[in-house]
């Protein structure tokens, strides 16, 4: 037995402040121009790639969290890749006991529980495209369930956004 006294580890208190979406549009491609394509097209037999990005930024004077999502939904039936839909959500996490995480300068957070807020966001936009895809040609698409072990964090290069912008169908 050690006579050694460990400290407790401490974790993020946090609370999901707000999410937008940024962006959001559905394209109607060169395959599927034609009028009544869509009911000629079965999105199912269609190789669909879901290409994802995110990034994670701290903004120390605001308490936040910022973790921002890009999802390009793409497709490559012959030739070049053609975007079918495409979304970008960014969720504010407010981050009630940074100063736990604070050395010097630098607010240092657990890499797991940047990985976790990342899986929350992924999880709430892949929510997010199902509801948006519901009533178009889309519908039966379903983003896979996507687990981030790994999440790197960005200096802040701006205040984070609230401002909506025009969501395109």
């Amino acid at each position: 037995m050690s006579n050694s006294v460990q400290n407790p580890i401490v974790r993020p208190i946090f609370q999901l402040k707000v999410f937008h979406i940024d962006f959001f549009q559905i394209n109607n491609p060169k395959l599927l121009e034609i009028e009544h394509a869509v009911k000629l097209i079965n999105v199912n037999d269609l190789p669909i790639i879901f290409n994802t990005n995110a990034n994670v930024r701290f903004f120390d004077n605001e308490k936040v969290l910022q973790c921002n999502l890009k999802v390009n939904v793409d497709t490559n039936v012959k030739g070049p890749p053609i975007n079918l839909a495409t979304i970008e959500v960014s969720f504010d996490f407010e981050i009630q006991n940074h100063m736990d995480f604070k050395d010097g300068n630098v607010t240092l957070f657990p890499s797991d529980f940047l990985a976790h807020l990342s899986n929350i966001s992924m999880s709430t936009t892949r929510g997010l495209l199902a509801s948006k895809f519901s009533t178009t040609y889309l519908q039966n698409l379903i983003m896979p369930i996507v687990w981030n072990t790994s999440a790197q964090i960005k200096a802040p290069d701006k205040k984070p956004t609230t401002k909506k912008k025009k969501l395109k169908n």
